[in-house]
This record gives structure tokens, C-alpha cells and sequence, in this order.
């Protein structure tokens, strides 16, 4: 049933109506947006849970898995730490990335895996890898450091001696380690 005719000219509602209804959605807006912000605030508890959210959102991009891997890393956790830097590396093959977004992917996971096969007792394995990113990226400077620190480890302290400089010379917060 419609009341009123087409001359009605009388509005539907008044101003006043008007400024309460739209009191009202600003409200309901405003309680929905909080919702959500506490929902994906909840991705910000800890890296570990941020980069796990990254990865579920963005699972192509080899740059969250780097992160992952490294918040795995720091959580004791090394299998998951090394499946994703493996992930990472996988990825920065695409063709859609740029050249530095596969450079740097490629060298990132490599520095990474290396960093942890030193760390557990796979020195060999650990220098072939930092040897070869090196050779390719001589400007990486975490890969110029480990592989310094892991001939210092490994009794040949003067042989990385250069690869601590060239860190140090790339990157201010590594300092020339000094060999006895």
C-alpha cells in the first residue's frame, strides 16, 4: 500500500532524521572498522605471526618467506626456518619479478641456508654456498660477513679477512673482525 499521491511535496524525513540516521551509519562504520583493525591487528603479535599472515596473503612472493624463514630462525624452529628459505629461493625464479627482486631473493635464501649449515656443523656445504653468492653478488654484504666469520671459524681467520672489510665497506653495522 503506498499513502500519498506525486503532489505530496512534504519530505520523507526531516533534517533532523537525517542527521540521526547518519549519526547512526558513521557509527556502525566506525565499529565495523574497529572490528577489522583488531582482527588484522592480531597478524602484529609477533614476527613470526606476521610473516606467517604475509605469506598466507602474498604466497608468490619469495620477500615474506625470506622473513618467515628468518622469524622461524629466531624461534629455534630450523626445519620450518630452512623450508622457507628453500620456498623463497624456488620463487625468486619467477620471470615476473625484477632482476633485483630475483638477485636479491636468490642470494637472501642462499645467505640464510648457509648462515644455519655453519651454524650445525656443515661448514663445506656452508662455504661452497657463500662462495658462489659472493662470486655472483660481491656486494651482498651478509654474505661477504659469514663467509668471513666462517673462515675465522674454521682456523682460516686471514682468508676472510677481505670478506670482512668488503662487509664492513658495504654495510656500517658489520665491523672488520681483527684475526690473533
Amino acid at each position: 500500500m503506498v499513502t500519498g499521491d506525486l503532489t505530496d511535496t512534504s519530505p520523507m524525513l526531516t533534517r533532523s532524521d537525517r542527521r540521526r540516521l547518519t549519526g547512526v551509519a558513521v557509527g556502525i562504520w566506525l565499529l565495523l572498522l574497529s572490528g577489522v583493525t583488531c582482527v588484522r591487528a592480531q597478524a602484529w603479535t609477533s614476527d613470526l605471526t606476521l610473516w606467517t599472515a604475509a605469506v598466507a596473503v602474498t604466497p608468490q612472493k619469495p620477500r615474506p618467506f625470506i622473513n618467515l624463514g628468518i622469524a622461524w630462525d629466531q624461534a629455534g624452529q630450523l626445519p620450518q626456518a630452512m623450508q622457507a628459505w628453500q620456498t623463497a629461493y624456488a620463487l625468486a625464479f619467477q620471470p615476473r619479478l625484477t632482476a633485483y627482486q630475483q638477485t636479491f631473493s636468490q642470494v637472501a635464501s642462499l645467505t640464510n641456508i648457509a648462515r644455519v649449515l655453519a651454524q650445525h656443523g656443515q661448514e663445506p656445504a656452508a662455504e661452497r654456498l657463500l662462495t658462489a653468492v659472493v662470486a655472483r653478488v660481491p656486494q651482498f654484504p651478509h654474505a661477504q660477513h659469514n663467509l668471513a666469520v666462517l673462515y675465522a671459524r674454521t682456523g682460516r681467520c686471514r682468508d676472510g679477512l677481505p670478506h670482512s672489510e668488503i662487509a664492513a665497506r658495504l654495510d656500517a653495522s658489520f665491523q672488520v673482525m681483527v684475526c690473533p
